[in-house]
């Protein structure tokens, strides 16, 4: 598998302030009745983008990777 175009150097630890394009894309909008349906059922904190990301970013429709959380 080639490396992601965000993330070309496999050997370099990337970081950030804010979460790149990659990540970002994959969090709703939040003031969509659904999310926050979810957001409350399951307590996710919505303030916390990382909080975010693992509530809804599995899967997105913006690039065919999935994320595991290992």
């Amino acid at each position: 598998m080639k490396p992601l175009v965000d993330f070309p150097d496999v050997n370099k630890t990337y970081s950030y302030e804010e979460l790149p394009p990659f990540f970002a894309h994959r969090i709703p909008g939040l003031g969509q009745p659904k999310v926050q349906k979810i957001i409350l059922e399951e307590k996710i904190d919505a303030h916390s983008e990382v909080e975010l990301l693992k509530g809804f970013g599995k899967l997105s429709i913006s690039n065919p990777f999935q994320l595991l959380y290992v």
